[in-house]
């Protein structure tokens, strides 16, 4: 299958050879599953949704006014009006406990109505307070001077959403408004994408439970600021040197067993946390280290990626995706192709593949910042086609050194009065180190340039 993406004028090429990789480095297929509609907000439909039922299911009030039935103002004028005997309020009758579509209005009766309620029995007008057509003056002689028409005034029942309609389509996300019109249609369930399961898994010699790495605390506010409230930290170690796991304590007072683990050891733990979650996020070492988490070798684990270069604030550094063994069979089916017409044009296989997908987010801080929104994001947000244009926007940044390579770096975004973003990067000061941190609210990616400009059209991610 190919990756479906609208890119925008100038974007990136490095970018767009990176989403393509991805792409192809992931488990076949996304998984869907049926779920009650109001478990449903945030996510991404699977497929169209369509009306069950009419809507509305009654007549309804177009405005507020007084409810009546037209039938009885036939053939009416000023000298042959015809005469109100009872006049009800829809607030005083509930207020008294009257439920008034049990009135028995006789065709001289009005109630006055509020917007968008359920019309009673045999009401099939609404005309507004203030319509000349009815003479209020006279407190006991209410009247109706001329024909109201049947249904003035009114929202008729089936008018707004027809059954069989559709009210969504795939791959829209669900939010309040379209639940309150789904529900309206009669939807119940609806089947959506499934959320992927997300652990993050330190690789880090020193972690412990009472004192966890800063990158591993980054991973998870990360995932729980973009909707994984219930993600947890798994604390494992590097593969140890086998000449290590030999050694004696006591004759050796520097050697720490709680450093690491054996290769056996890591493998089950990686088997077991391949079952239980769909995405397990590592945070480990830098690659040029000896205790990099390498899977090659680790039989629940294919090596999938070698890449990806240059996704690094200044450094080149790699960065890993892994897929695990089969979980369960692939499932292989044909999709039919149909143009816009419906005309049928070919077939497709699509494979849905059942496997954990590991991430391994090597390097410092800053690596894992630019690693997570621009790779991990992708990942937890493949099911939008729209995905680009959600996430990333254009902007602009004055002054830009010249460079021969793409520049991604934490950075401050403003919108002016034209509308436009304005971008700036954030330097540490001696007295402020960590102002990068503390005031930027993107990641700005400049592109490579021969000279310097004034101004440089760039693009970036929202971090806030």
């Amino acid at each position: 299958m190919r990756l479906e993406l609208d890119f925008p004028h100038n974007f990136p090429e490095l970018f767009i050879h990176t989403f393509h990789d991805i792409y192809h480095k992931l488990t076949q297929g996304l998984h869907t599953e049926l779920i009650p509609l109001d478990q449903a907000i945030g996510r991404r439909v699977a497929e169209d949704i369509l009306a069950l039922q009419a809507y509305p299911a009654k007549h309804l009030a177009a405005i507020e006014g007084y409810g009546i039935e037209s039938q009885k103002t036939e053939g009416i004028n000023a000298k042959n009006y015809l005469k109100i005997n009872h006049m009800y309020f829809w607030h005083g009758e509930l207020y008294r406990s009257q439920d008034i579509y049990k009135i028995n209005y006789n065709g001289d009766s009005v109630i006055s109505l509020p917007k968008n309620f359920e019309l009673p029995p045999s009401i099939d007008a609404i005309v507004s307070e203030d319509d000349r057509r009815l003479d209020f003056e006279n407190p006991s002689l209410y009247k109706v001077l001329s024909p109201i028409e049947k249904f003035e005034g009114v929202i008729q029942q089936g008018s707004i959403i027809q059954q069989g309609e559709c009210l969504l389509k795939k791959d829209e996300s669900i939010n309040a408004e379209k639940i309150m019109a789904l529900s309206r249609a009669g939807v119940k369930e609806v089947n959506v994408y499934k959320k992927l399961r997300v652990v993050v898994v330190s690789l880090y010699s020193y972690d412990r439970e009472d004192h966890i790495s800063e990158e591993c605390i980054y991973v998870k506010n990360t995932l729980q600021q973009w909707g994984y409230a219930d993600v947890g930290i798994k604390i494992l170690k590097p593969v140890v040197l086998v000449s290590a796991e030999s050694m004696d304590k006591e004759r050796n007072p520097i050697f720490d067993p709680t450093l690491g683990m054996s290769r056996q050891q890591l493998s089950s733990e990686f088997d077991q946390l391949a079952s239980l979650y769909d995405l397990i996020l590592v945070c480990s070492v830098r690659p040029s280290d000896a205790g990099m988490l390498t899977l090659r070798t680790m039989g629940a684990f294919q090596d999938s990626s070698e890449f990806v270069e240059k996704i690094r604030i200044e450094n080149p550094n790699q960065f890993k995706i892994f897929k695990s063994n089969d979980r369960s069979p692939p499932i292989r089916e044909n999709r039919i192709i149909r143009d816009a017409q419906g005309v049928h044009k070919g077939t497709v296989l699509e494979v849905l593949e059942d496997k954990a997908q590991i991430v391994n987010l090597g390097g410092d801080i800053d690596d894992i910042i630019i690693s997570m929104n621009l790779v991990v994001r992708y990942i937890l947000n493949r099911t939008d086609p729209k995905i680009v244009e959600h996430h990333y926007h254009r902007g602009f940044m004055e002054n830009v050194q010249p460079s021969n390579s793409l520049q991604i770096f934490l950075a401050k975004y403003q919108q002016d009065i034209s509308g436009k973003y304005r971008v700036n990067r954030i330097e540490d000061s001696q007295s402020h180190q960590f102002s990068k941190y503390t005031e930027s609210n993107c990641i700005a990616i400049v592109p490579n340039q021969e000279q310097a400009e004034e101004v440089t059209e760039i693009f970036f991610l929202k971090l806030d």
